[in-house]
C-alpha cells in the first residue's frame, strides 16, 4: 500500500518537515476519546434488553422484530446524542469518532 504524501508538509531534501506529526502520534488515546460514551451507547443497557427479549420471545418472528426494534432505537437515539454534541459545538472529527463508536459498539452487541 502506498501512503499519499502532501508536498506541502515536505522539508529539504524530500524529508517530513519537523512540525509534522507522525502517524502514531495520531493515534494516541488522548487524540482518539469519545467524551461520555454511554450519553452516546450503554452497551450493558443493550444487552439486558436483548436478554429479557430473549427471555420473552421464543427464536422466529417475534423476537426479531423486537431485536430490530432495539437496535434501530439505540441507533436512532445514539445518533440523536452526537448530532446534538455537534450542533453545540463539537468539532467534525470528535463527530466522526462519536458516530464511530456509537455504530462499534453496536457491532459488538450483534
Amino acid at each position: 500500500m502506498v501512503a499519499s504524501l502532501d508536498i506541502m508538509t515536505l522539508g529539504k531534501g524530500g524529508k517530513a518537515a519537523a512540525n509534522t506529526p507522525e502517524p502514531a502520534d495520531l493515534l494516541r488515546e488522548e487524540n482518539a476519546k469519545v467524551v461520555d460514551r454511554r450519553a452516546i451507547i450503554s452497551r450493558r443497557r443493550l444487552l439486558a434488553a436483548l436478554d429479557e427479549i430473549a427471555e420473552r420471545h421464543p427464536p422466529g418472528p417475534a423476537q426479531r422484530s423486537a431485536v430490530l426494534e432495539l437496535l434501530k432505537g439505540a441507533l436512532s437515539d445514539g445518533r440523536a446524542e452526537v448530532r446534538r454534541r455537534f450542533e453545540a459545538g463539537a468539532s467534525g472529527t470528535a463527530t466522526v469518532r462519536a458516530e464511530s463508536y456509537l455504530v462499534d459498539q453496536l457491532v459488538r452487541v450483534v
